[in-house]
């Protein structure tokens, strides 16, 4: 049965359509879902990748400067000590380091301590280099004052000092901080000194004797 429809009725109209119409049937749908959901896997997974915290190591690159200060009349050694310090950094975003400090024990006693301010940033996956020097002191003060009568003993093995080092340097990143240390034992000759003096190295800033 037919009738006539009124202008503007068509917009009321109800089209029926049968349930096997290809039409109902939306096309690629499991296919953008599927792409949608590995895309989210692989951009959380890529974030974890980069982000999750790695190792930062610190390693001693031993002894690079030494000067040896005796005074046999009153039995004191002095020992200025540089060392060069890498922080290597695997993470893949930068660190940035705060103070760095070095004690340096001989025979579990505390001979010298320094703080070095190493505010830095270590590049991704890189590492830098750090200078650091310390004064030591061996005398009635500490227990040692016969560490002078060994850096004067004329056999070669004798004035051989084994030292350990402690560093600890501070860092940062992601806002977390984090302490490093390092535990390193060096052999120092105490035997190729400079003559006798009265007076203790100057400032760790001011020029010292080459040897």
């Amino acid at each position: 049965m037919a009738s006539n429809l009124g202008q503007g009725q068509e917009d009321k109209l109800v089209a029926l359509i049968p349930y096997s119409d290809n039409r109902l049937k939306p096309r690629r749908t499991k296919l953008y879902v599927c792409l949608a959901v590995f895309t989210t896997l692989l951009a959380c997974g890529l974030l974890i990748f980069f982000l999750m915290p790695r190792e930062v190591q610190v390693s001693n690159n031993s002894i690079t400067g030494i000067n040896v200060y005796v005074n046999k009349t009153q039995h004191v050694v002095w020992i200025y000590i540089e060392s060069e310090v890498n922080v290597t950094n695997w993470n893949f975003f930068p660190v940035t380091m705060g103070q760095m400090s070095m004690q340096v024990l001989y025979h579990e006693t505390v001979v010298g301590k320094s703080v070095t301010m190493a505010t830095d940033q270590v590049p991704i996956r890189a590492h830098k280099q750090v200078k650091v020097a310390v004064n030591t002191t061996f005398d009635d003060s500490n227990n040692l004052a016969y560490v002078s009568e060994l850096c004067s003993n004329p056999i070669d093995w004798v004035h051989h000092l084994i030292l350990q080092l402690q560093i600890t340097c501070s860092t940062s990143y992601l806002s977390h901080s984090e302490n490093l240390t390092l535990t390193d034992y060096e052999y120092v000759d105490c035997g190729m000194v400079i003559p006798p003096i009265t007076i203790p190295p100057g400032p760790l800033d001011q020029p010292l004797l080459s040897l």
